[in-house]
């Protein structure tokens, strides 16, 4: 049962869109997995994912590459589930990621741990390839769900006073973020209504989702990865700040968050 000392995470994801590498598809995955592969041995073959670009100027629809119409047809995604169903490893030509969710009693390991998991496994990866993996973006999200209880507690601010008879749909928030000065990114914060088959009630989804801009400039420091590696701390710095600036003090207090 999930503590009601800990903020409500249900899933994380670390990811990066990388330079396109032929030999991360098909039967290969399992030998360049190596060490990984007993442990992910479930697989699952999805559509390719595309990082979408963040750009300074925030368009009103998100705007998603040409080239991801163009990957579908010959490219797909490999997920490799681990055998408590926690982990999944997520592999395409140009894109990797590391996804955990709370399955049973399962408890949020930490940015720290999920951080050095995923350095890990690029380097794994990296061993066992003739070209180098070169992250051209970065994606990190973070899924909270709220319950009926919370939501009755307002643990978060978006949640309307129950005397004002107002019913949440959806809202969506942004912020930008900047390294040394200059745009590198944008944090979304989506909150959505959903719906608990076990309990049959209501939940809210509160998706935290900080996404880098491209690195495609070869003339700028804002590429490879030490970059990245950057850029992925300031936005898990960034997504704490704004789930903190999101939460009333009573639940800061109840999560040990104060």
């Amino acid at each position: 049962m999930q503590s009601s000392t800990r903020p409500p995470v249900d899933e994380v994801v670390i990811s990066f869109g990388i330079d396109r590498i032929d030999a991360l598809s098909g039967p290969e995955l399992s030998q360049i997995l190596g060490d990984l592969w007993p442990s992910h041995r479930t697989v699952q073959v999805q559509p390719p994912y595309s990082i979408p670009p963040e750009f300074p100027q925030l368009s009103a629809t998100p705007a998603f590459p040409l080239a991801l119409q163009q990957q579908y047809q010959y490219s797909a995604r490999y997920w490799f589930t681990s055998d408590d169903s926690t982990e999944v490893i997520q592999v395409q030509p140009d894109y990797i990621a590391l996804n955990w969710r709370r399955r049973g009693s399962a408890e949020y390991p930490g940015h720290d741990l999920m951080r050095e998991k995923f350095l890990n496994i690029l380097a794994l990866i990296d061993s066992r390839l003739d070209q180098r993996i070169n992250p051209v973006s970065v994606e990190l999200t973070y899924v909270n769900i709220f319950d009926a209880s919370q939501v009755h507690a307002r643990d978060l601010t978006l949640f309307p006073d129950p005397s004002a008879s107002f019913e949440v749909g959806s809202i969506s928030l942004f912020r930008d973020m900047e390294i040394s000065g200059s745009f590198c990114g944008r944090t979304h914060v989506n909150l959505t209504r959903g719906y608990d088959p076990e309990k049959n009630d209501t939940t809210f989804l509160l998706n935290l989702t900080a996404r880098s801009a491209p690195f495609d400039d070869p003339n700028e420091t804002h590429q490879g990865m030490e970059y990245s590696l950057d850029f992925l701390g300031q936005a898990h710095g960034q997504i704490l700040e704004i789930f903190g600036s999101l939460l009333t003090s009573d639940a800061r207090r109840k999560w040990g968050l104060a």
